[in-house]
């Protein structure tokens, strides 16, 4: 086996299991099965590029999500923020990850935090929203 299946095969165990924990975890304590969206955040960072800009290999990764359908994000000067459901997001995440290598990089460290709330429904509007009242009392 050489190393990058090894590589791809890991991280495609990763994500399964990823998938299997947030179904696991989706149903209420009714016993129905509850979707609330979660909100992702991503960098994407690729090393071993040729410059040090990496905007070509960043527009590559939007461009994996300009091409779903139904997926609300937004792009930051420091990464992307993706609302959606858990499978699909870690779905996304991997897709991304693996536009840089497609754009030209060596190697790639992609970071990831999951805002994964199953009490109520949160958007990413949402959350601003409610820092934004609180600002105001």
């Amino acid at each position: 086996m050489t190393k990058a299946r090894w590589r791809g095969s890991a991280w495609n165990l990763f994500i399964t299991q990823l998938f299997k924990t947030a179904c696991l975890y989706a149903i209420n304590y009714t016993g129905q099965e509850v979707r609330y969206m979660a909100i992702m955040d991503i960098g994407i960072i690729p090393l071993g590029t040729e410059t040090p800009s990496v905007s070509k290999y960043i527009a590559t990764a939007l461009k994996v999500l300009e091409n779903e359908k139904d997926i609300k994000y937004e792009l930051t000067a420091m990464g992307t923020i993706i609302e959606g459901d858990l499978p699909r997001l870690l779905s996304l995440a991997q897709k991304m990850h693996d536009s840089a290598f497609s754009a030209g990089a060596r190697r790639v460290v992609t970071t990831i935090k999951i805002d994964d709330r199953r009490d109520r429904a949160a958007t990413m509007d949402s959350k601003v929203e409610a820092v934004n009242r609180e600002m105001e009392l």
